[in-house]
């Protein structure tokens, strides 16, 4: 009895020491599988925060970008606005320095003509001075024809209507001066006439003077015929005045016809240049606004979505680890959740449901991802003392994903 005793206390020694032994392997397991996790943990949760500083550092260098952007089109707007202003004024200045030279060109033709014709008509006042009054009228002429060329030179355009404006006031031009050229030849010729006039006259004087008779006579005759020339080359050069004068006044009217329409013309081009300019601007405004709210939406979703899905993902592994670091330790050596799950089998097998329930609901927690499938199919397809329930059923096949498992898509009720 006494060795009896001793070999069982012996082998239950052993038996203790290598349950001790067991313990201690499974308990140094445990932790060192924890501390694996937890360090998995850690460098997830650090590539997951890096991730998250990456996604913030390229919508922040998109931020940047997009102000940059912004703030370019405003300059580049801006420079565009002041070179438009600068060239509207130019043009402004041009418009009114045209105008101010093209009056006082006026003003000074005016002045000059009215003092020429002033002196044409104190000469046609003075005895004799038919010949200055000629004289003074050419001059007229040549300062018609010079102040019109002045005139086309400075303030001709180069649209085909100002071209075609432009050769009918060359065409008023070359009339003026072939109106000028006929008065001065009239007014030549009506001078000759006069000078021949008053040599007869002069003759007849100094044959009445002698008492020629005869000489007289003839005289009478020549006198007769030379102060009917005389009359004649008189009317012919009044017709000419009257005929030079129209034409300056047809000339001069069209004139300003032309230049009002010119001008009328040139503002409504300016308008509608200014206009369309103004519509282009505002269009490319509307355009960079639009594209910038498009930009920050689909950013704000990217970032949303991707911190959703990190978020999820993180959650899981972290339940996971949780379920898998709180489960208690099985006896054999096995994994606990491995033992949960073959008892919550062998309950089931004998028809008691809501105990294998539990026990699947244990497993699952601590791991065991064929619990978590089960568990899934149970609330899917019912069992004994179970009620189906999808919702139950979504939850513990999504688990199983998590755990590792392949579970087909739940098709929707």
């Amino acid at each position: 009895m006494a060795k009896k005793e001793a070999e069982y206390k012996k082998r239950e020694a052993e038996a203790e020491a290598k349950r001790q032994a067991a313990e201690k392997a499974r308990s140094e397991a445990e932790e060192k599988a924890k501390q694996a996790a937890a360090a998995e943990l850690a460098k997830r949760e650090a590539e997951y925060k890096k991730r998250e500083a990456e996604a913030e550092a390229k919508r922040q260098a998109e931020a940047k970008a997009r102000a940059e952007l912004e703030a370019k089109a405003k300059l580049e707007a801006e420079a565009r606005a002041k070179r438009d202003a600068e060239e509207k004024a130019k043009r402004e200045a041009d418009l009114k320095a045209r105008a101010e030279q093209e009056a006082k060109a006026k003003a000074e033709f005016a002045k000059r003509e009215a003092e020429l014709k002033k002196r044409v008509a104190e000469a046609e006042s003075k005895p004799g001075g038919k010949r200055q009054a000629i004289r003074y009228a050419a001059i007229v002429g040549v300062l018609i024809a010079a102040l019109a060329g002045t005139y086309v030179y400075f303030f001709g355009a180069s649209d085909e209507q100002t071209k075609q404006q432009l050769v009918a006031m060359q065409r008023q031009l070359e009339d003026a001066k072939k109106k000028t050229a006929e008065l001065e030849q009239a007014k030549k010729k009506e001078e000759e006439a006069r000078i021949a006039l008053e040599k007869v006259r002069a003759a007849e004087a100094e044959a009445k003077k002698s008492g020629d008779l005869a000489k007289q006579k003839e005289l009478a005759e020549v006198r007769a015929r030379a102060e009917t020339e005389a009359r004649k080359q008189g009317d012919a050069m009044k017709a000419a005045e009257q005929q030079k004068l129209a034409a300056d006044k047809v000339a001069s009217e069209q004139r300003k016809v032309a230049d009002a329409k010119k001008q009328a013309e040139a503002d409504r081009a300016t308008g509608e240049k200014f206009a369309a300019e103004k519509a282009a601007l505002e269009a490319e405004r509307q355009r960079l606004a639009a594209d910038r709210i498009a930009s920050e939406k689909a950013a704000a979703e990217a970032k949303v979505a991707a911190e959703k899905a990190a978020a999820e993902k993180l959650a899981a592994e972290r339940a996971k680890q949780q379920v898998a670091s709180a489960a208690p330790a099985a006896p054999g050596g096995a994994s606990p959740s491995e033992g949960l799950f073959q008892q919550a089998a062998s309950l089931e097998g004998e028809g008691r449901g809501k105990e294998a329930v539990k026990l699947y609901t244990q497993a699952a927690r601590s791991g065991s991802g064929k619990a978590a499938k089960r568990l899934g199919e149970i609330y899917d397809k019912g069992l004994a003392g179970i009620s189906r329930d999808y919702a139950e059923s979504l939850k513990w096949y999504n688990a199983a994903r998590v755990l590792g498992e392949e579970v087909p898509m739940a098709k929707g009720r």
